[in-house]
Formats: structure tokens, C-alpha cells, sequence
């Protein structure tokens, strides 16, 4: 699990500037979009669910062997320490595969170490009828927390380049992006502002454009928001329960008094768990199969501190070090644990089986 963004934490990256600099190349905000067909396509597109479009075709100008450069700057400045820093360089970066919706590619800074990175992409494939929409949820990439989470933004154009602005408060940070764009595959730029009030601020800012772009063809719904989110990345994170295959945030008073008292299912999630992230489908499936309340903590680069430290500690009580885990409570007592990654069946018939 991941440590959260508050205050302390914020204070821990604005004294790491160097780490901050390290990371620049996973950068960016993009819509989220499931792969067509199967189950997960079908609960984007449920009656109510917050969908900008139906699943359609359309094309990214960015391909497997697609390169290009992103210039980038990070500004940082400390409340704590009094003094400001900053560091600024290029990135040249090969795409090299896609894991939706970012795709995987090998960079280097100045010419150095060839590293590893992921680039967003799926933003450059809005369509022109989202313009002028009303409050579009947008998955944002925050990569000097090394974060996402979703952001209500709108979306406009301003002097022929797409813009999108949005921002969000977590915790007692405020996180505040821009993004603006052409069709060409050229970035324009990417702000995205981190302030505390106790501990200061981060400004990160960068431009992406394509040398080379292979086109890459697409059919998918995007949603984000409303309770529907196709990805776990992008889903809320801290404490959360799904219900009738949605999330909805939860505070700690609620979660706490549910396992002293409450027959419940807590789970335990990270965002960067590979097998989380496979599960989530079938998570959300299972809220929509079973009457039990399921509740579950979903960690991630944002998630407030109070909430992770209490969940971290009861979950290493029972003995659950692992990602994703079950935990089985009837009356206020623990009945069950399991560790690892099951279909929404599997998990199913393991609640009737330990709670009835």
C-alpha cells in the first residue's frame, strides 16, 4: 500500500525534489476506457451511469513504435523549509505496448539510462462533441504523487487547441490541472498544481510532442464518475463501499462501527496491484450478486492517511499482507480470510458459505 498524501506526506515529496524530477515521464491526464465487449463494457453503459459516449470507433494518433519528446518542468516550494526549487529537462520515449489507457514506453533524459514509463494517451482521442459539456469526469494522472483519481472538468476550446480544466480537494491538499492539446498529437501543455496549506506547493508542467506517430484504432465507452468507474485506477480512493455495482466514498466512523457490529465484507485494495486491478471487474459484479454490505479500502498515492493507517493495522492483525483480501465479518467478529484474486462466483458462494 501506498502512503497518503496529507499534509506529512505532501512536506516528504517537497523535500524529494529530486525523486519528483526522477518520475516526470509518467505524466498527464486521459479519459478512461474499458476494451470493447464483455462484462465490463456492459456496466459502463447501464441506465443512469454517468457515459459521455456510446462505445464508437475512433482513431489515437499514437501507435506502438510512435516516439517523440516531452519537455517538462517541476516547481517546488516549501513552507516547511522556506525555499523554493526547481528542475527542467527533455525526455525522449519510444511507445513500445498499451495497457488502457496509457501506453508503455522506454525513455531517456538527455540522452542517459534508458528507463521504463507509462504515457497517457486516450485524451487525445476526445471527440469534438464533448466540447462545451457540462462538469465531463476525467481520470487525471498525477505524476509527481504518482497518483490518479478522477476530476470533474470542463472541457472548451480556446484559440484551435482543445482545453480541459478541473480540480479536486483530497485530504487538505487541492489539486488543480490544465491540459490543452491539438488532433496532431502534439500536447501543448500539461499543468498540474499540488498546494497545502501547511506544506506548500508542487507545480508540474509539460509539453509531449510526436516525432513519429502510428495510429492506433479504438472502439470503447468511457466513464468516470457518477459511481461508474471501468478502472480501479481511477476509482476513488481511501475507503469506499460497492453497491449495486458502484462506488460511493465512505468515511471511517462508518466503516469502523460497521465491523464492530455489522455483518460485512472488508476488502483490502491498492490501485497498484496488478491483480487488483484484473479483479475489479468482477468486484463490481459482486456488489450486484450478493445482499451482504461490502466495503473496502482502496489505496493509492491520495488516500488520507487516517484512513489507511487504520486499515492497514487491522487488516496486518488478521494476518492479510497481501492485495486483494477478504475479510468475512459476522456480528462484529471476524469469521474468514482469503488472499488473492477470484471471479465474482468464487467470491459469491464464499460469503453464503461464511456468513449465510
Amino acid at each position: 500500500m501506498r502512503a497518503s498524501l496529507n499534509a506529512r506526506i505532501l512536506v516528504g515529496i517537497l523535500l524529494a525534489v529530486v525523486v519528483i524530477a526522477g518520475a516526470v515521464v509518467t505524466l498527464g491526464s486521459s479519459l478512461i476506457s474499458s476494451p470493447s465487449g464483455g462484462e465490463q463494457g456492459n456496466m459502463v453503459t447501464e441506465a443512469g451511469a454517468n457515459v459521455f459516449f456510446q462505445p464508437r470507433e475512433f482513431t489515437l494518433p499514437v501507435g506502438q513504435g510512435s516516439n517523440g519528446t516531452i519537455e517538462f518542468r517541476v516547481y517546488v516550494e516549501s513552507k516547511v523549509q522556506g525555499e523554493s526549487r526547481e528542475d527542467s529537462g527533455t525526455l525522449s520515449f519510444k511507445v513500445e505496448g498499451y495497457e488502457w489507457p496509457h501506453a508503455r514506453i522506454t525513455y531517456t533524459r538527455d540522452g542517459g539510462e534508458e528507463n521504463q514509463g507509462i504515457l497517457p494517451f486516450a485524451m487525445l482521442g476526445l471527440p469534438g462533441e464533448l466540447l462545451g459539456s457540462s462538469k465531463l469526469g476525467l481520470p487525471v494522472y498525477i505524476p509527481v504523487a504518482d497518483a490518479t483519481i478522477c476530476i470533474e472538468s470542463l472541457l472548451a476550446e480556446e484559440g484551435g487547441l482543445l482545453v480541459y480544466r478541473g480540480e479536486e480537494v483530497v485530504g487538505s491538499t487541492l489539486v488543480k490541472v490544465e491540459a490543452a492539446y491539438r488532433g496532431d498529437g502534439v500536447i501543448d501543455r500539461i499543468v498540474i498544481e499540488l498546494e497545502d496549506p501547511q506544506a506548500g506547493r508542487i507545480i508540474y508542467e509539460a509539453k509531449v510532442s510526436l516525432e513519429e506517430a502510428r495510429s492506433q484504432s479504438v472502439t470503447a465507452p468511457w466513464a468516470c464518475g457518477d459511481g461508474v468507474y471501468s478502472d480501479i485506477r481511477y476509482a476513488p480512493e481511501g475507503l469506499i463501499e460497492l453497491r449495486d455495482g458502484k462506488v460511493y466514498k465512505v468515511d471511517l466512523d462508518t466503516v469502523r462501527k460497521a465491523v464492530d457490529s455489522e455483518t460485512i465484507v472488508f476488502m483490502v485494495l491498492s490501485k497498484t496491484c496488478p491483480y487488483c486491478q484484473k479483479d475489479w471487474e468482477h468486484l463490481l459484479k459482486l456488489s450486484t450478486m450478493v445482499d451482504v454490505k461490502i466495503y473496502a479500502i482502496n489505496a493509492g498515492g491520495l488516500t488520507p492517511q487516517d484512513e489507511l493507517t487504520w486499515a492497514v493495522n487491522f487488516a496486518r492483525k488478521l494476518g492479510v499482507t497481501g492485495t486483494p483480501g477478504f475479510i468475512a465479518i459476522k456480528d462484529g467478529r471476524v469469521v474468514d480470510v482469503r488472499v488473492g484474486y477470484a471471479t465474482a462466483e468464487e467470491l459469491a458462494d464464499w460469503i453464503r458459505s461464511t456468513l449465510g
